[in-house]
């Protein structure tokens, strides 16, 4: 009785921390460039993402949406910066940690790119 009271405690615990969509929800900062950024759903309830210094939108969610559990992967957005001159094509993996790794590519005349990048949640 003992045994099965301890692995259904583990079984509850593990659904409760596992990650969920919205936790990529919040105030992030990014490590490679050092810009604050909140991500948050709009009034349509769509993820959409903006850099805080200028209010510049830098996410956007894509119709086709999707998450997935297993891998705790929420994709498809467009990832923009003020500076770039293309988008980016990214998805989002919520790491064990709770930081967010973002990877995805760019198309541009001259070629195909690849960024990664590193989101750090702020208190």
């Amino acid at each position: 009785m003992k045994k099965i009271l301890i692995l259904l405690l583990m079984l509850i615990l593990g659904i409760v921390s596992y990650a969920k969509a919205d936790d990529v929800l919040g105030t992030w900062l990014i490590k490679e460039n050092g810009m604050i950024v909140e991500i948050y759903k709009n009034k349509t309830g769509e993820y959409t993402g903006k850099i805080i210094e200028n209010n510049f939108i830098f996410l956007e969610q894509n119709n086709d949406l999707t998450y997935d559990k297993k891998t705790n992967n929420l994709a498809y957005f467009t990832l923009k910066f003020p500076k770039d001159k293309f988008s980016w094509h990214i998805w989002i993996n919520i790491e064990k940690d709770g930081n967010l790794f973002i990877k995805g590519t760019g198309n541009t005349e001259v070629g195909k790119y690849v960024t990664e990048l590193h989101l750090i949640r702020q208190k």
